[in-house]
């Protein structure tokens, strides 16, 4: 259909331009035509031989004139053409490039509609993903706790290791003054200070990392929080908007049928008591059933968006919806319901397993830190890496210590009498506490990096679910739109039923005055037919009494006057009720017309003055 009326416009166009080509040819030869006859005339006045020869000149230069000017239109013809089906078919192209752009433009938005649903879809899930996500953060933050009460007692130990350290020391230092003890030994408890210092140098540096690392949950943790609550305030007023939509929806429902039977009211009313004016009140009563119509549709159409958008399962939501009516739950709600609890239940499942496992490793980490229960982690390679690891150590690297002065030498004499002796056992099991120590703060570490690449997925997530939650709240602005054009076409039907209302009371208060006019004139009818029948009674009494005719003037003209005759009598009647003189016929229908003259019924035509009422039945 596009192309066939770009085509007769075309085709339009064409002509016009033909037609209008040939009008100023012709109007151009007229003119050219008139200028030569006003030259001719003028030469011919001077002379009548120059004339012919001039008017034979003018004829032979018109007919070549005419025959270039015909030459000239054959030629630029097909350029016009040529033109006119160039400019066609660039108007053609034009028409099948916006077709083209359309359709492509409409896969468009059905491919944006398809990703927008599947955004919706995704959202969902992970609203109900994030339920569980809250239980997980305070676990972690508990364990978090209980990590930081654990390395606090660490490091309490590490200390009385450190003094435990300086005593040995002491010691190691008193026998080689005296020169008792082997070299063998020395060596081994040097070695071991050596790697009790980078025990410590890795525990400090572990604990820094771990500061660091409780930091950053902390700062995690705050975000989270205070994301989720956004994401529960903005939840909560977007369902108290829509509660708040539910009620107004149904205040314009009830007053929508109240409208509907104050309308049907009058109508039986107008019924009862037809006027001029019940077709205005029609026309008005069916514009008020359309605008009433328009409200049910948008009506619905709020309900079914509205139901569409999903709920939390807060308790103040399920008390709501407790208190409210109930609606008929759909298969897609069924499906997604049975969806969240099997994700929910895996997800229990799952934090069940986590929180075993850290009750195992908690209890290992006890049984380390007590010294007196075994650890459980295979003690015998422990045993084993230990043993030879004294056994690579060779005799070959002892060296002597250096010579001291006798002040420190008779210090550490004494200080070596005053002290204790340790054992080879007992270093060899705060190598292996220590050790085991090391371990489990790497394994703590690993679980930790764990810990915060799941807080910082859980980040994106949020954030994802914000951008959600904004797109959410632009729709119930949409509906709250809707709403308020609701509300305005409640109040212009109010304002309709109150014109319609005061219309009413207008024609109630003219048909009173009608009424009361209709009283009158029948009192008057009531007196004007006492008075004719009194006349008439007069009128009978008279020709009873004396019994004579009245003569007519054609008689008095005709010959002298005539004595008066004797009529014959004729039998008394009784007043017929419904004769009336003309006068009184007159001034009745004046009154009629008067009285029937309302500005409602002044253009009826069966109340004019010229006309009798048929019910009257007039005699004279």
């Amino acid at each position: 259909m596009v192309l066939s009326e770009s085509e007769g416009e075309l085709m339009s166009e064409i002509e016009k331009q033909k037609t209008f080509d040939f009008m100023s040819s012709k109007y151009d030869q007229r003119d050219e035509d008139k200028r030569k006859s006003s030259s001719s005339s003028s030469s011919s006045s001077s002379s009548s031989s120059s004339s012919d020869s001039s008017k034979k000149k003018e004829k032979k230069k018109k007919r070549q004139h005419s025959k270039s000017r015909k030459e000239e239109r054959k030629d630029d013809e097909p350029k016009q053409d040529e033109a006119i089906e160039d400019m066609a078919e660039d108007f053609l192209g034009q028409v099948v490039r916006t077709q083209q752009e359309n359709k492509q433009l409409k896969s468009k938005i059905k491919s944006l509609e398809d990703e927008r649903n599947k955004v919706v879809e995704e959202n969902e899930k992970l609203r109900d993903q994030a339920r569980p996500l809250e239980h997980t953060i305070r676990k972690l933050s508990k364990q978090v706790k209980i990590l930081k009460a654990e390395n606090e007692e660490l490091s309490k130990e590490g200390e009385k290791l450190k003094e435990e350290n300086e005593k040995l020391q002491k010691k190691r230092h008193e026998k080689k003054h005296r020169g008792g003890g082997s070299r063998e030994l020395e060596e081994k408890i040097e070695k071991l200070e050596e790697q009790l210092r980078d025990v410590y140098e890795e525990k400090q540096k572990a604990e820094e990392k771990v500061k660091e690392k409780e930091n950053d949950m902390e700062t995690l943790e705050k975000v989270c929080k205070d994301e989720m609550e956004k994401m529960k305030r903005d939840a909560n007023r977007a369902y108290e908007q829509y509660n708040q939509m539910e009620d107004n929806a149904r205040g314009l429902m009830m007053e929508n049928r109240s409208l509907k039977e104050q309308i049907s009211r009058r109508e039986n009313e107008r019924r009862k008591s037809p006027d001029a004016h019940t077709r205005e009140v029609e026309r008005q009563r069916n514009d008020l059933e359309k605008d009433l119509a328009e409200l049910k549709k948008d009506h619905q159409d709020l309900k079914s968006q509205l139901r569409d958008q999903p709920r939390d399962s807060s308790p103040g939501d399920r008390q709501r919806r407790n208190s409210g009516d109930r609606r008929s739950t759909s298969r897609k709600s069924r499906e997604s319901s049975r969806h969240r609890r099997s994700t929910s239940r895996q997800n229990e499942i799952e934090l069940q397993h986590d929180l075993d496992t850290l009750k195992k490793e908690y209890e290992n980490l006890s049984a380390q830190l007590g010294g007196d229960s075994p650890r459980s982690e295979r003690p015998q390679e422990r045993q084993s890496r230990l043993d030879r690891f004294l056994g690579e150590q060779s005799p070959s690297r002892t060296t002597a210590s250096p010579s001291r002065t006798d002040v420190c030498d008779k210090k550490a004499s004494k200080k070596n009498e005053e002290s204790p002796k340790i054992s080879r056992k007992k270093l060899e099991q705060l190598v292996k506490q220590q050790e085991s120590q090391i371990r489990d703060l790497e394994e703590e570490n690993k679980d930790l990096r764990a810990a915060v690449d799941g807080y910082q997925k859980e980040l994106e997530r949020m954030r994802i679910n914000r951008t959600e939650v904004n797109i959410q709240g632009e729709k119930y602005q949409d509906m709250a739109d809707k709403h308020r054009r609701l509300l305005d076409e409640n109040r212009r039907l109010r304002d309709a039923l109150a014109n319609h209302r005061k219309h009413d009371s207008h024609g109630s208060s003219e048909k009173s005055e009608m009424k009361n006019e209709l009283k009158v004139v029948k009192s008057k009818l009531d007196s004007a037919t006492n008075r004719v029948q009194q006349l008439e009674g007069y009128m009978d009494k008279i020709f009873d009494g004396d019994g004579f005719q009245v003569v007519s003037k054609e008689n008095r003209k005709a010959g002298p006057r005539v004595s008066l005759k004797k009529r014959s009598r004729s039998p008394v009647t009784a007043p017929d009720p419904h004769y009336m003189t003309p006068r009184a016929n007159k001034s009745l229908s004046n009154l009629a017309s008067l009285s029937y003259q309302t500005p409602r019924t002044r253009q009826a035509k069966s109340y004019s003055t010229q006309t009798y009422r048929p019910e009257w039945n007039c005699k004279f």
